[in-house]
């Protein structure tokens, strides 16, 4: 959809996760060019690669949102829904922005009206882990970046602005392997709603602050101090994960063994030592029990 010019922009600030999946520029390299022959080998693996990277990009976009209808409706947030006074809070908004072999999953922070910014924040946060754990169990893993930012949306499910930027440098220089990592404003902005003083008989403040101390227990600080989105925590998986089948963690845990002693073999030092703070994580919150029935 076509902006008008006399529509004005609306600047504000809102919280972006950049997701990128990984992969997919080794495989796009080998089509250096067209098959001339429709029936030979060529065709056949130009058609191989193909339907490997964009069905990699569909799968991620359909999980992508069908893990976000199944965990992130007020009705499936069981933790909230005792909350006096909830109903009239309840006002979020989560949207997807499709970049290339990426998502950008943005949500504002504005407040008034109903309006919950840190609803939308615990919301997109969930969105983040499920992505993670679900594509190391799918073998297309994700990266992602969390930041906040000024921000304004050019049209509908299209977001400019400092968040989606901050997101994509946090994406590509400091997650490094498949982890969601938030920056340090991202940190504050739940540490401030978390420890808000709230007066008496303020519900709507109230909520909020029980809902950015369940974000906080999203989250872990990393082997180098990161502060990551813990989907293997107590948290996720007894709130957020309790109905998946225990199968994807076990698929998941398969998937980070068989990476880093690929990579071992290989002596691809990089890769090896990234999985191996992978597989670390995997064994600090599972130990040998993949299943974690």
């Amino acid at each position: 959809m076509k902006r008008k010019p006399k529509d004005k922009l609306v600047f504000g600030h809102y919280l972006a996760a950049f997701v990128d999946l990984l992969g997919q520029r080794e495989r796009l390299r080998k089509l250096n060019a067209l098959p001339s022959d429709p029936g030979g080998p060529e065709f056949e693996e130009f058609i191989k690669i193909i339907k490997s990277t964009i069905g990699a990009v569909d799968d991620l976009q359909s999980t992508c949102k069908e893990y976000f209808e199944a965990f992130v409706k007020r009705q499936e947030i069981s933790i909230f829904n005792k909350l006096p006074g909830i109903s009239n809070l309840d006002k979020t908004q989560i949207k997807f922005q499709h970049f290339s072999d990426g998502i950008v999953i943005y949500t504002p922070l504005r407040t008034g009206d109903g309006y919950s910014p840190v609803l939308g924040v615990y919301g997109a946060l969930a969105a983040c882990g499920g992505l993670i754990l679900l594509g190391l169990a799918k073998k297309r893993p994700v990266r992602i970046g969390v930041a906040i930012g000024v921000s304004a949306e050019l049209r509908d499910n299209e977001l400019y602005g400092k968040a989606v930027a901050d997101a994509y440098e946090a994406e590509a220089y400091l997650a490094k392997y498949p982890r969601a990592v938030l920056s340090n404003e991202v940190v504050h902005y739940l540490n401030t709603y978390a420890d808000k003083k709230c007066a008496e008989g303020d519900i709507p403040s109230m909520i909020e602050t029980q809902i950015a101390r369940a974000c906080q227990q999203m989250l872990a600080r990393d082997f180098d101090g990161r502060v990551i989105v813990s989907y293997l925590g107590d948290f996720f998986r007894n709130h957020l994960m309790e109905k998946i089948d225990k199968k994807v963690y076990e698929l998941a845990y398969d998937y980070v063994e068989q990476q880093l002693s690929e990579h071992q073999k290989n002596q691809n030092s990089k890769l090896a030592f990234r999985y191996s703070m992978l597989h670390g994580y995997f064994f600090e919150h599972l130990g040998e029990n993949k299943s974690t029935a």
